[in-house]
């Protein structure tokens, strides 16, 4: 099934009741935009011990059938042509749609600058990190800022929750043609929403998963 960039499915399966959870399709590879496979289709998903859904998820055998939906969202690709300047800000797994955003985003010469705006509880809840460090050395245009909530050990990078002064060092407010795309928990994305409104820019720059 192929599923366009920044859609998502849901998946369902029966255990002692019948669980559902929607879930972001990813590429295999974080810089791999192929051609998707009639037969398959990747997600990424984080675990949690004690999440009604993934721990259930967790402890299913392989072989096991999953009904898996037909694609659903509202992102269009082509609103990257008339983007100059990319903001992806996001949560914990919220980063999922923006993968493959990233990676159609990094070879779209239109798309001078990509500023990934990554917020986390801790170090080790940063997806792809390894991947992304790397990624923004091959390509200068890309700048990754992970921002921690509830890091405990020496980190050096910036600290706290999403907040007017965080976002209002993050982002330039003379950006050219910038394009805001957020997703993460509900109440996070309100507030992203509305502090970039604050620093200036406009609704119809921004969209939200």
């Amino acid at each position: 099934m192929h599923v366009p960039i920044g859609y998502h499915v849901f998946l369902r399966f029966q255990t002692s009741k019948e669980l559902t959870k929607p879930y972001t399709v990813v590429n295999e590879s974080l810089l791999e935009e192929k051609n998707q496979n009639e037969n398959e289709i990747c997600f990424l998903i984080k675990h949690y011990d004690q999440g009604e859904f993934t721990s259930k998820l967790k402890k299913l055998p392989v072989g096991s059938k999953i009904e898996i939906s037909n694609y659903n969202g509202s992102f269009n690709c082509d609103i990257l042509l008339n983007c100059s300047n990319l903001y992806l800000i996001c949560a914990g797994s919220g980063f999922t749609p923006m993968a493959r955003i990233l990676t159609k985003s990094l070879r779209m010469a239109n798309i001078e600058m990509i500023k990934l705006i990554f917020f986390n509880k801790t170090e080790k809840d940063i997806i792809y990190k390894a991947e992304l460090e790397k990624t923004s050395q091959d390509f200068p245009k890309l700048e990754v800022i992970n921002i921690l909530s509830d890091e405990k050990s020496d980190w050096k990078g910036k600290r706290g929750q999403i907040n007017n002064e965080l976002l209002g060092e993050l982002i330039e407010k003379c950006s050219k043609n910038p394009l805001f795309c957020i997703c993460g928990p509900n109440k996070f994305a309100e507030k992203a929403k509305e502090l970039i409104c604050k620093n200036g820019h406009k609704k119809e720059e921004i969209f939200v998963f």
